[in-house]
């Protein structure tokens, strides 16, 4: 079942928006999707932002109107109202180390997904040898 939700939500991704918004951006970043499924009550780590490179959320799902994704620990909701899904054109970028969790108020369990693109960081240029000549 959860496979079937998240093949429906990458085709969901793929006619969104927000794919067409990253692809002109030319952006070669990876594809990354994640989701959580806290218990009743609960709160569940979607996703941390890696320490290097950007990711660029473009969607945060949820599956029913009491579960909801927020970004940090200090209450900022990305989806409201109904269950479905908020999309962010061109998108947000998280900064390193930052966290997407899945906030469950409801009953029973339910979850959160989110995508969008990671893309590596450059790699640092390698810094010349100095070598000193003694006359």
């Amino acid at each position: 079942m959860v496979g079937f939700v998240l093949l429906a939500l990458l085709a969901l991704w793929l006619a969104s928006p927000a794919r067409a918004a990253t692809e002109k951006a030319g952006h070669d970043g990876k594809l990354v999707s994640a989701s959580a499924d806290p218990a009743p009550g609960g709160i569940d780590l979607i996703y941390r932002a890696p320490d290097r490179g950007v990711f660029t959320l473009t969607q945060a799902c949820s599956d029913h109107i009491a579960v909801y994704v927020e970004v940090g620990t200090t209450g900022r909701r990305l989806t409201y109202g109904t269950s479905g899904c908020t999309y962010f054109d061109p998108g947000v970028v998280l900064t390193r180390g930052q966290r997407l969790r899945c906030i469950n108020k409801a009953g029973v369990s339910h979850s959160c997904t989110v995508m969008g693109t990671y893309q590596p960081a450059a790699p640092t240029a390698p810094q010349p040898k100095v070598v000193e000549r003694k006359s």
